[in-house]
Formats: structure tokens, C-alpha cells, sequence
């Protein structure tokens, strides 16, 4: 019994610990990602907006090769538009807004990366179970990349209980 305790408090905890500041997931055999969890802080004034920005260890220059617009997938009050900004040498999590950014709020809203290049997908995808550093505001987690889990993934976490739920039950029996 003690075991089965653990283990549900252990998957309860992981699931709650993941949902704790913004995560990018990625479903890389579909080419679909959204935008999880539920972040505070303060985006920096840059004179006519606000903004903010996480990086994978790059410093981006120039303007980028590519966006992927996640505004669909972010609840806030974000005037203006958020997204990924690709680069020649990488990319970054970047919006901004008219007013300060407080808040920002992954919906699980899944948006395709079929029109990212080849070389922005493998950057993209290369970098899961990384975290993107905050480089513009105050206050805001890193954002870490991961994968969606898959339904066999819940299939397999459900037929394991139900093993140890068993052994459980047999032990007490004998």
C-alpha cells in the first residue's frame, strides 16, 4: 500500500511540478506544439511597448528568418503578437503589448510547425527537454521545451497500476 501512496503522489506531483511555469510541448511526428502552464512576472519597457523574450544560449541579431505566431495558444492581454522568432544561429520566445506583461497563461491550444524549414524544425525539436532563459523582463521562470506525451504513454502509466494494484492485492491474499 505504502508503495502505491508513493507512486500516485510521485505522477501527481511531476504533473503538477510541469504545469507550474510556461512549457512549450511538441508533438515532433505530427509537427504540432502549444503552450502549457502559468507564469508571473514583468516584461521590460522599451519606450512605445513592453516586451519580452527567452533564449536557448544565443544572443539573436538582426531580423529573424521565420516566426511561428503562438498568440492562439497564450491567454493575456497581448496587443501585440508572440510567437518564436528563428534565426540564423537560433531562436527565441518573444511578444510584447502596449501595457506591462504580468501574466502570461498557456491555453493547450495546438498549432501546427509544418511551414518552419527543415533546419528550424530539427533546431526546434533538438531542443527538448531544454529550458529558454529569460533575456527581456524580470520575475518570469525559463521556459522548458517537452515532449506531448502520447495516449500510450497514459495507456501504459494505467496498465502499470493496475499491475501493482494486483501484486498488491495477491500479496495480502497469501
Amino acid at each position: 500500500m505504502k508503495v502505491v501512496l508513493f507512486t500516485c503522489f510521485f505522477v501527481l506531483g511531476s504533473v503538477l511540478q510541469s504545469q507550474a511555469a510556461l512549457t512549450l510541448l511538441l508533438n515532433p511526428s505530427r509537427e504540432r506544439i502549444t503552450v502549457t502552464g502559468t507564469d508571473t512576472g514583468l516584461s521590460e519597457d522599451l519606450g512605445p511597448f513592453d516586451a519580452l523574450r527567452w533564449e536557448i544560449g544565443i544572443v539573436p541579431t538582426g531580423d529573424p528568418e521565420n516566426i511561428l505566431l503562438l498568440t492562439p495558444a497564450i491567454n493575456g492581454s497581448l496587443s501585440l503578437n508572440f510567437g518564436l522568432s528563428f534565426f540564423p544561429n537560433g531562436f527565441a520566445l518573444q511578444g510584447g503589448d502596449d501595457n506591462p506583461i504580468t501574466m502570461l497563461t498557456g491555453n493547450g491550444t495546438l498549432l501546427p510547425y509544418q511551414n518552419l524549414t527543415s533546419g528550424q524544425k530539427a533546431l526546434l525539436e533538438s531542443n527538448i527537454g531544454n529550458s529558454m532563459i529569460l533575456d527581456l523582463g524580470t520575475g518570469y521562470s525559463p521556459v522548458s521545451i517537452e515532449l506531448i506525451p502520447e495516449p500510450g504513454a497514459y495507456a501504459l502509466l494505467a496498465g502499470l497500476g493496475a499491475l501493482l494494484t494486483l501484486a498488491v492485492a495477491r500479496r495480502r491474499g497469501d
